[in-house]
C-alpha cells in the first residue's frame, strides 16, 4: 500500500510524462509552437526530479515490500508465465494501445534521430521495446 506522498508523486510524474511527450510532439510538428511560449527544459526538470521521487525507498518496509514483489515477478516471469498470462485477461483496447503507444514512442525516437542512421533504427527498436515492457508492468501492476 502506498502513502498518500507516494501516490501524488507518481501522479505528478504520469502526468508531467504525459504532458512533456505531447508538447514535445507538438513542437516537432510545428516548430515554435510550443518553444515560442514556454521552456520545455522546466519541464523535464521536473519529469527528471519525480521520477527519481517516485523510485527512491521511502522506508525499510516498502524497501523488503518492493524486493517481494520483484522476487514474485521474476517467479512468475519464468516459471508460471503461462499460468499468469491465462490469469489476466486483457481486452483487446488494452494491447492495441500499448502497441501503439510502443510503436509510436519508438517513431518519434526515429524522427529525431535519423541522421544517424542504421543506429537511429537500433535505438528506434530499443526504446519500441522498453515503451513496451514498462507497459505490461504498468498493466500487471496489482494494487
Amino acid at each position: 500500500m502506498k502513502s498518500t506522498i507516494g501516490i501524488i508523486v507518481t501522479e505528478l510524474f504520469q502526468v508531467s510524462l504525459v504532458t512533456y511527450l505531447v508538447l514535445l510532439l507538438a513542437e516537432n510538428i510545428v516548430p515554435g509552437a510550443v518553444s515560442d511560449f514556454f521552456n520545455l527544459n522546466i519541464l523535464l526538470a521536473l519529469v527528471v526530479v519525480s521520477a527519481v521521487l517516485m523510485v527512491l525507498p521511502v522506508s525499510e518496509k516498502k524497501w523488503k515490500d518492493e524486493k517481494k514483489m520483484l522476487q514474485k515477478f521474476l517467479h512468475l516471469a519464468f516459471e508460471e508465465w503461462d499460468k499468469e498470462v491465462e490469469r489476466v485477461k486483457k481486452s483487446r483496447f488494452e494491447w492495441l494501445y500499448v502497441f501503439l503507444v510502443s510503436y509510436g514512442g519508438g517513431a518519434l525516437v526515429y524522427y529525431k534521430t535519423r541522421e544517424l542512421g542504421l543506429i537511429a533504427v537500433f535505438l528506434a527498436f530499443l526504446s519500441g521495446i522498453i515503451i513496451w515492457l514498462l507497459s505490461q508492468l504498468i498493466l500487471h501492476e496489482e494494487h
